[in-house]
Parts: structure tokens; C-alpha cells; sequence
């Protein structure tokens, strides 16, 4: 090579590295500067948060909420009664919840379940924000579950139920559908009956240890003697006021004798 193609190949390289460094300061299309983007520093989407993420879930929920009815007729409330249940309804707030669940810094290993999940709010808001591998409501008002269905039928339509993560709905009884999975319990439990409340305490002694409960009315004082640890309690706004307490318990073992005979 002369000097003279030396001199020109040294020349044109200077040129086309003037350009990319006009492109660069002009910030200009990248398509145009003939140059590939950096995706080093692009926003990736891990495992342990879902997809959805990047929605804003609360305005989501006011959307298809707007105009989702909680009244139910005389006789199903008649019935939940019978059932020893409660027909009041009222539901915890979007950031109270997210306030706990983000405490409790969920895993996708993690299974949701609602005891008296009523259409299905406190379901959506975990399924969409958190990584639960299942959800699940058990509602005994066939009206609010098929609220809650329709809801469950929408997220479907809008791909934000993903086959590898579960949602699903029982139109059934707390004390008695199958929850053995459960890793995380969530009840709205202000106006649970006494007798409810000491049945389901003694159901969660019998889950694997580990198991947390997020109660708005405290278990029965006798919570220890099945394995049960009181770890927090919060006062958070509600739908029907502004400082609500909500129990956050762990089982950490197994029911005592005592508690069992006592039951027998």
C-alpha cells in the first residue's frame, strides 16, 4: 500500500468516525447512524415478578371494578349466616395490602389463599403483583364468587393469566374446602364469628410449618397452643375506616396435646 491509499484509507476512517460521534450527540435515530443499541441497560423481566408488572395494577382493578355489585339477596345471606359465616362485606384497601404482602416478601413457591375472598379484589392485586405461583378464593356467596369469576374471565381475555401461575375459585364453605397448600392466608375476618375463628386456627395447625396468616380479627387467645406465633400487628385503612387492625401470625410447629384433647 502507497502512501497516498494509506493516506486516503486513514482519511475515510476518520470520517466515519466523525459522523459517529455527531450521531452520538445529536442523539439521533439509531436506524440512521447505522450503529446497534446498547441493551446492556434495558429493563428485564426476572422470574420473581410477574410480567404484569409493568401495569398499574390498581388502576386496573378501579377499572374493572366499577361496576361490580358486593350486595347479595336475603337468602344468601340468610344461608352464609346458617353456614356460620358472615354476610357483611367490606374489603382492605390497595396500598394497606400491598403494604403487608411487601413485608412479607413473597416467593414464586408461594400459594394465595382468600377465606372469604368475596369477588375477588385481594386475589387480583397478589396475582398481578407478586410472584405466587397460585391463587385461590373460596367464597361461599354464589353471587360474589361469580363476580369474582367474571374478573378472573377479563384478566384471561387480557393475557394476564399465565398458564405456569394459577387462579382459581370455590364457590364453598372456609371450614371445609381444601386448603393444604396454603403458604400464605389472607382473611377479612373482621365480623367472623368466635366459633369460625377457633375452627379455622385449628385447621392452620394442621398446614406445614412456615404457614403465614394475615387476619383482620385476632385468633382465639389460645393461638399458641397450635403452633401459632404472633409476629405483627398493623393498623392500616379500610373501606370502612382509616385504622383497621390487621394480625400477621406464623406456625412454627405443631398443636399441643393439650389443645387437641381439648378438642376431642
Amino acid at each position: 500500500m502507497n502512501v497516498m491509499q494509506k493516506f486516503l484509507l486513514f482519511s475515510m476512517s476518520l470520517i466515519l468516525w466523525n459522523n459517529v460521534i455527531d450521531c452520538k450527540a445529536k442523539k439521533d435515530n439509531t436506524k440512521n447512524c447505522a450503529i446497534k443499541p446498547n441493551l446492556s441497560k434495558t429493563a428485564k423481566v426476572t422470574t420473581d415478578i410477574p410480567a404484569s408488572k409493568k401495569i398499574n395494577t390498581s388502576d386496573l382493578i378501579d377499572e374493572m371494578y366499577k361496576n361490580i355489585k358486593h350486595q347479595i339477596s336475603d337468602t344468601e345471606r340468610s344461608m352464609v349466616t346458617k353456614t356460620g359465616g358472615s354476610p357483611v362485606y367490606g374489603e382492605i384497601k390497595f396500598d394497606s395490602l400491598k403494604k403487608v404482602l411487601d413485608d412479607l416478601n413473597i416467593k414464586k413457591t408461594d400459594v394465595l389463599y382468600d377465606l372469604g375472598s368475596g369477588t375477588g379484589k385481594v386475589l387480583v392485586q397478589g396475582y398481578l403483583d407478586y410472584p405466587f405461583k397460585k391463587v385461590v378464593g373460596i367464597e361461599l356467596s354464589p353471587t360474589r364468587n361469580h363476580h369474582a369469576e367474571t374478573i378472573r374471565k377479563n384478566l384471561e381475555k387480557k393475557n394476564l393469566i399465565t398458564k405456569d401461575r394459577k387462579f382459581e375459585l370455590y364457590n364453598g364453605d372456609i371450614a371445609k374446602e381444601n386448603i393444604s397448600d396454603a403458604t400464605v392466608i389472607y382473611m377479612c375476618s373482621t365480623c367472623y364469628p368466635e366459633e369460625l375463628m377457633a375452627k379455622l386456627t385449628e385447621r392452620f395447625s394442621k398446614l406445614k410449618p412456615g404457614l403465614t396468616v394475615i387476619t383482620l380479627k385476632a385468633l382465639p387467645d389460645n393461638y399458641e397452643d397450635f403452633g401459632l406465633k404472633h409476629i405483627k400487628e398493623y393498623k392500616l385503612p379500610m373501606t370502612w375506616s382509616e385504622g383497621s387492625p390487621v394480625h400477621i401470625y406464623k406456625l412454627e410447629g405443631k398443636a399441643k396435646k393439650a389443645a387437641k384433647k381439648a378438642k376431642k
